[in-house]
C-alpha cells in the first residue's frame, strides 16, 4: 500500500496548479466510483461531512476551495492511498476503518 499524507499531496499540487485530482472513497472492487475535486475558484459553500471522530459524526463543514475539500476527505479516512501520480493527474483512494476490515 503506498500511503500518502495531506501535507504532501498539497505540496505536489502546488507545486503543479494544472493537475486534476481524483478521489476514490474505498475499494474499487466494491463499487466505489472516482469522483474529481475541482480546482477551479468557487463560491463558498457549506456542506456536512464526517468530523474525523468516528466517520460517523456529521457537522458542517465549510468548503472554500479544493484544499477545504481535500482535508474533509482525508479527515474522512483512517488511510489514503496514492494509486497513481503523473504530471497531468493525482488519484488518490481514502480507506475508512470499515474497508480495512
Amino acid at each position: 500500500m503506498n500511503t500518502v499524507s495531506f501535507g504532501a499531496v498539497v505540496a505536489d499540487l502546488e507545486a503543479h496548479p494544472a493537475k486534476r485530482i481524483f478521489w476514490r472513497a474505498g475499494w474499487a472492487y466494491r463499487g466505489a466510483r472516482e469522483r474529481e475535486i475541482s480546482r477551479a475558484p468557487h463560491e463558498p459553500k457549506t456542506v456536512m461531512k464526517s468530523d474525523g471522530s468516528d466517520g460517523c459524526r456529521m457537522v458542517p463543514t465549510l468548503i472554500r476551495d479544493w484544499k477545504d475539500e481535500l482535508k474533509a476527505c482525508f479527515r474522512w479516512a483512517c488511510v489514503v492511498e496514492l494509486d497513481a501520480n503523473t504530471d497531468a493527474e493525482m488519484h488518490l483512494n481514502g480507506l475508512s476503518c470499515n474497508d480495512m476490515e
